[in-house]
């Protein structure tokens, strides 16, 4: 792989790295300001989880055509690089999971704060998986 394409594949996995960081700062801006008015939104909240997750599977399918950097590299093992594609499809689905609960018509968290703190938790797997 030449060193050009490699350059113009990093500038595309940065961009979409910055544009979701901008999109986890927005949902937390967001959250923030429904705090303050005490009205929770279950289904606004399920749109934009929807938005965020969109770009996440963009970011990672980018991320499995293009390979970690440390796989080029050479520094992980193929074992690494399923273990990580595992953990991305396994966050996925907990956000699909989080989704569609958040859309039901009676959302089955006990509060709205339930749900922040299920989102909260698939974010830091998320930031530390990125690392």
């Amino acid at each position: 792989m030449s060193s050009r394409l490699i350059s113009e594949q990093e500038v595309v996995r940065s961009a979409h790295r910055e544009a979701i960081g901008q999109e986890i700062i927005a949902w937390r801006e967001w959250w923030g300001e429904l705090c303050e008015f005490g009205n929770p939104h279950f289904g606004e909240m399920g749109d934009r989880l929807s938005a965020l997750r969109q770009h996440l599977a963009v970011y990672f399918t980018q991320e499995k055509g293009s390979g970690s950097e440390a796989e080029r590299a050479g520094r992980a093992s193929g074992t690494t690089a399923n273990r990580m594609r595992e953990e991305q499809g396994a966050l996925l689905a907990e956000l699909d999971d989080l989704i569609a609960r958040l859309h039901c018509r009676e959302p089955d968290f006990e509060s709205w704060s339930q749900a922040r703190d299920e989102f909260e938790e698939i974010l830091d797997r998320l930031l530390v998986s990125d690392e």
